[in-house]
């Protein structure tokens, strides 16, 4: 509760809004009792999710073995604050690599992040960047208050101890209650989620569906390779 102001504010309605949409799609649905990075992270290493889909390398400190970033069907997206888009790829992150590359413990990493800036503190302790930031943490392996008198952290972030950072994220609540159970696509609540409540186009929503349509057709799905 202490930190959810530190992080994205959705109202009830927001949540069901998306939620009976999402059932609408036949898609599953989890409910996390905190992060849904952390939840996310917990059912790929069960082994029941191959990846997390998510541009927050934030995913990585809640432990997920692989994530993927830029996972877009058209290939693009929008630049900020221009009328212009441009070419991405998706991108596979594996946490076992970065470690080794980094030649960091999980707890280091997590370390790491909350020096250069997490949702928990946002922009982190002022002046120390990534490579700063590693120096630091390997420096001081064996000292970690050491290492946060040193950066003064009590100086930047008076309103809050690293210690229960790092513990709100190591002990983040997960939950083993959810099934992973996808179900027909429900037309007729589509329509009126986006057409009759929220005033999409038909048109639009219609040629949105012809294509779910067609895809749910085809009895072998796209697996991920086909987005490289």
């Amino acid at each position: 509760r202490k930190f959810a102001s530190r992080t994205a504010v959705l109202t009830k309605d927001m949540i069901s809004d998306a939620q009976q949409l999402l059932r609408a799609l036949g898609l599953p649905i989890i409910q996390a009792p905190s992060e849904g990075e952390a939840q996310a992270a917990h059912i790929v290493k069960q082994g029941k999710a191959y990846a997390c889909v998510s541009q927050d390398y934030d995913t990585l400190i809640f432990g997920a073995p692989l994530v993927v970033r830029n996972l877009s069907v058209e290939g693009k997206r929008k630049k900020a604050g221009k009328l212009a888009y441009e070419t991405i790829k998706p991108e596979c992150i594996y946490l076992k690599d970065i470690l080794t590359h980094l030649n960091l413990t999980q707890d280091q990493l997590i370390l790491l992040a909350i020096l250069v800036g997490t949702d928990y503190n946002p922009g982190g302790v002022k002046g120390i960047g990534p490579k700063t930031g590693l120096k630091l943490v390997k420096e001081y392996a064996h000292d970690v208050d050491a290492l946060f008198q040193k950066v003064e952290w009590e100086k930047h972030s008076p309103d809050v101890a690293w210690r229960e950072i790092y513990d709100t994220i190591k002990q983040m609540p997960v939950t083993d209650d959810y099934t992973l159970e996808w179900k027909p696509l429900d037309e007729q609540k589509l329509i009126q989620l986006l057409v009759q409540e929220h005033g999409f186009s038909m048109e639009r929503v219609n040629a949105k569906i012809e294509k779910l349509r067609e895809a749910a057709k085809q009895q072998q799905q796209k697996g991920l390779q086909s987005f490289f």
